[in-house]
């Protein structure tokens, strides 16, 4: 029998076929009998929709796929709001024994007479080490109002006899806007820990705990990383800040701003400004920094010499990252949101830009964005060095020169 090797629909004739134990080959690359075909190939017009019912037919049969919660028993997030509020306990796992709230008390009595003033709130977090882990570091990452003025929250361990195991780690840095800080806590002999504000308690937010494990991780020997402790959620590590300049590759890498942040406001300060010298003009530049409640859809935009370059791009945390504050306001329909923690955030320049001599570089506020900090500027200027790697490219529409 002669057979001749065609790709197309299937016909009554190719179905008998398929059906057929001769057949082992795939459907869509199909021997048939010259004599069903009579020699001819027919037209794939003819056929085009019984593939397409084929294909929806096997889409239908396809199972939908469950959704499944996450399992997370060595980290939980607690929401200290409803200890404020007197709203009703949050479930928790087993190893957070209890939430305590201590509410100011606006007069202590003294042991000799008299009184003082005690305008401060505890939150009181008893915890156990879980029993199937044998690890004795806590993450604690505490979300909280950064107020502008007044005192600074206060995290301490303690155990049941009363004795302070860490000394107290002040939190924030008066910067009027919503933050959160990660501290690294010992758990051998701790029985409690205490976040203690001041007011009435309704600076402090919540508190995020993850149990820490050690895990073998190769690196490449000239980069290895400084971080010890990684972040859930895809947190990156804060911004190393250079001593020197520095050379790789035809790469220089600078410092533009290492001291204290530099606070954006919507109303009396939207911009900052940073001056640099260049001894010539790079092919490109990457400027990096760190910024703290960018609010996510409007990040701080670039200016350079004059030049706008258009907002810069934020690398996110996961979205299930208690970080992220929802915002609502009057006349929008949507909901915006703002990440209360520093992220990383860079943008492209291009080397037209830049020239050799003084240069400014100003980061500003996007339209209608809120108030925000910025640290860790830096700077990547790319220079030509034998061994760039480039090609001849033919001009396209997009790109030829008016």
């Amino acid at each position: 029998m002669v057979w001749n090797r065609y790709v197309f629909g299937l016909d009554p004739a190719a179905e008998r076929l398929l059906r057929s134990r001769r057949f082992s080959r795939p459907p869509f690359s199909v021997r048939f009998p010259s004599r069903i075909l009579a020699g001819r190939r027919p037209p794939a017009r003819r056929y085009w929709h019984v593939l397409l019912l084929a294909f929806a037919g096997f889409a239908l049969q396809t199972p939908a796929q469950e959704l499944r919660h996450q399992s997370h028993p060595l980290s939980t997030y607690l929401d200290l709001r409803p200890a404020v509020s007197g709203a009703p306990a949050q479930t928790t796992p087993s190893w957070i024994e209890a939430i305590e709230f201590h509410p100011k008390q606006e007069h202590t009595q003294l042991l000799g007479g008299g009184s003082i003033a005690d305008g401060t709130s505890t939150f009181r977090i008893r915890l156990q080490r879980p029993t199937h882990t044998q690890s004795e570091q806590l993450q604690a990452r505490i979300f909280f109002e950064d107020r502008a003025t007044g005192m600074r929250p206060q995290f301490t361990v303690w155990n049941e006899l009363g004795e302070k195991l860490l000394p107290s780690a002040s939190l924030g840095q008066n910067l009027g806007l919503p933050s959160s800080e990660t501290l690294t806590v010992p758990m051998r002999g701790a029985d409690y820990l205490e976040i203690e504000s001041d007011g009435d308690g309704s600076q402090i937010r919540g508190i995020f705990l993850s149990w820490l494990e050690p895990t073998g991780v190769l690196e490449p020997s000239d980069f290895l990383s400084k971080e010890k402790v990684r972040q859930p959620f895809r947190i990156l590590s804060a911004a190393r800040k250079l001593k020197n300049d520095s050379y790789l590759y035809g790469v220089v890498t600078a410092s533009l701003h290492t001291g204290d942040p530099l606070l954006l406001k919507p109303t009396d300060c939207p911009t900052a400004s940073l001056s640099f010298d260049l001894e010539r003009q790079p092919l490109v530049a990457v400027v990096t920094y760190e910024v703290l409640g960018a609010s996510i859809d409007a990040p701080p935009a670039i200016t350079v010499n004059g030049h706008t370059v258009g907002e810069s791009s934020i690398d996110l945390p996961d979205l299930a990252d208690p970080g992220y504050q929802g915002q609502s306001r009057e006349a929008q329909v949507r909901l915006g949101f703002r990440y209360t923690g520093w992220l990383h955030a860079q943008r492209l320049i291009p080397g037209d830009l830049l020239k050799a001599g003084l240069n400014s570089l100003t980061v500003g506020l996007s339209n209608g964005a809120d108030a925000v900090a910025v640290r860790s500027v830096s700077i990547q200027l790319k220079y030509n060095w034998e061994k760039l790697d480039y090609v001849l490219a033919p001009a396209t529409a997009a790109h030829e020169t008016p």
